[in-house]
């Protein structure tokens, strides 16, 4: 039954991983990352939480989003809602614009977004 249960918990973290992978996936594409000063290990195989402005708690779950100056160009994507774990996001100083989507504001540990020097 414990090997089952340690299973099962497993499967569900594992799901969390790929949520908060594809929906920085989306944050990349979206905000045309190619383009990007500084995109150290986007998209790459290494961890989420070794890609450049992510930040990660203990449990190795996505916590903060902070890329300020580094020239992203575009809307954010309404998936970055669904990182359930973010807490901060600074996305100060770079060519975002549109409107900050609802999604966000679904998040219940998010604590503090900067969106300064931005068009939105």
């Amino acid at each position: 039954m414990r090997a089952k249960i340690l299973f099962v918990a497993a499967l569900l973290i594992g799901t969390i991983f790929a949520d908060d992978r594809t929906a920085l996936e989306d944050f990349y594409n979206a905000l045309q990352g190619q383009n990007w000063d500084d995109q150290t290990n986007w998209l790459s195989e290494r961890h989420v939480c070794h890609w450049f402005g992510v930040t990660c708690n203990q449990d190795q779950n996505v916590s903060a989003l902070v890329i300020s100056s580094n020239h992203l160009y575009g809307k954010i994507p309404g998936s970055l809602g669904q990182i359930k774990t973010l807490e901060y996001i600074d996305l100060e100083d770079n060519f975002i614009y549109g409107n900050i989507p609802e999604e966000l504001g679904l998040i219940q540990n998010l604590r503090s977004i900067n969106f300064a020097g931005n068009l939105l």
